[in-house]
């Protein structure tokens, strides 16, 4: 064979080997495409609803597949990264809607309902939890008029003067004391600490001057000691 032949052969190997090469990186050019596409079509799936962005990824497809793969790959990437996020938006929704209701089951659990005043059960805690070495009042409200509210104008307007009730006590007290309400219209009174008994006796007098004031029921006044 002549040095000719060999060279001859030589060049056909390579135009084959080109060819391969060539054949290889448009099957993986594809392969890539298709991987872009399958991240993209799950990513829409999920984004469609908050984003209407279909049509422009279909738009974004078809110039990718007719110009260059980097700009569906830069879609894909786009696609992934938004979905992502909205993913790690939903879970922390969730995380802050999870904790709201377990406070709000918590709330209900320590607080009355209408007043929005401690109940039996936290006042029974709070007791148990008061320290030894301090002296602290305790003061017991019972409306006695209170069931002729009920009787005339209705458990929405006994409720209503409750609800009041709790604000007036409240307000005699002050933030140092714990205010429970025990259900109906009995009320209980945890004091700061006090020196002497006269300090209690004295939110006790708060309290009974805010009755002084009628309540307002409808349109009528009513008086409850």
């Amino acid at each position: 064979m002549t040095l000719t032949e060999i060279k001859g052969i030589f060049d056909i190997r390579g135009i084959l080997s080109a060819q391969s090469r060539d054949s290889g990186s448009r099957l993986r050019r594809w392969a890539r495409n298709i991987l872009a596409l399958l991240v993209i079509f799950v990513a829409s799936h999920f984004l469609e609803s908050r984003f209407h962005f279909n049509a422009w990824l279909f738009d974004t497809m078809n110039r990718g597949f007719e110009h260059q793969s980097n700009t569906l790959w830069l879609t894909a990437i786009f696609s992934l990264v938004a979905f992502l996020t909205m993913q790690v938006f939903d879970m922390n929704k969730e995380v802050m809607r999870r904790r709201s209701a377990e406070a709000q089951a918590v709330g209900l659990a320590y607080h009355d309902p209408l007043t929005g005043l401690a109940n039996r059960r936290k006042f029974d805690e709070h007791l148990l939890g008061l320290p030894k070495d301090r002296t602290f009042g305790v003061i017991m409200v019972d409306l006695d008029d209170f069931k002729p509210v009920n009787d005339i104008f209705g458990h929405t307007a006994g409720d209503v003067v409750l609800a009041e009730t709790a604000t007036r006590i409240a307000s005699a007290c002050g933030r140092d004391c714990l205010v429970a309400r025990f259900g109906g219209d009995e009320f209980a009174i945890v004091t700061r600490p006090i020196e002497e008994r006269a300090e209690a006796e004295a939110i006790a007098e708060r309290i009974a001057t805010k009755f002084d004031t009628p309540f307002m029921v409808g349109s009528a006044d009513a008086t409850i000691r």
